[in-house]
């Protein structure tokens, strides 16, 4: 039983990595090609979508190993939420080390697009702009940017959780006994 255990604890850890080291190599090829990464930009929905389609295919592998006919939400939504949570993890690691050596130039593409944001839509005027531009500079770092995508991914992938565990739930089936009584 406990081998049993350990082999699904494994594969759980084994998709999350997937995952998360997907993610990661999104962000790479997006540096690669020029881009700069910030939480929540149209690599993140990139990242979504591949989150989504593991889920999808790891799942049904789960879910008929594992669980059988009685893969209820709750286990559903268990079972995606460590594979978010094993990712996440992945993801800041990766985010710390992207922002420390990699792509350390990418936090000031990311303060600089702070800036008009302060001014446009926050209406700051250029003392409060200069005074919160100045935290920034000083609290943006490779370890507060991981921290940032370790919560960006528990938030964004754990709401597609919720959907994505009652699709690969297993359905009730519906029994009906004797239609012409």
């Amino acid at each position: 039983m406990m081998s049993e255990k350990n082999e699904v604890n494994l594969f759980i850890l084994k998709v999350g990595a997937v995952i998360g080291l997907s993610f990661a190599s999104t962000i790479f090829i997006a540096h690669l090609r020029g881009m700069t990464h910030t939480p929540g930009d149209n690599i993140s929905w990139l990242n979504i979508i591949i989150f989504s389609f593991v889920v999808m295919i790891s799942g049904r592998q789960y879910r008929e190993a594992v669980e059988g006919e009685k893969f209820i939400y709750g286990r559903a939504l268990l079972y995606v939420t460590k594979l978010n949570v094993i990712s996440a993890i992945v993801l800041a690691v990766f985010g710390y080390f992207y922002y420390s050596t990699i792509a350390p130039e990418d936090l000031q593409t990311i303060i600089g697009q702070v800036e008009p944001v302060l001014r446009q839509q926050w209406g700051m005027n250029d003392e409060q702009t200069a005074a919160m531009m100045n935290l920034y500079r000083e609290s943006l770092s490779g370890g507060s940017m991981a921290f940032v995508m370790f919560i960006m991914q528990l938030i964004g992938a754990g709401f597609f959780s919720l959907i994505l565990a009652n699709i690969i739930k297993t359905k009730p089936l519906l029994q009906i006994n004797n239609l012409n009584q």
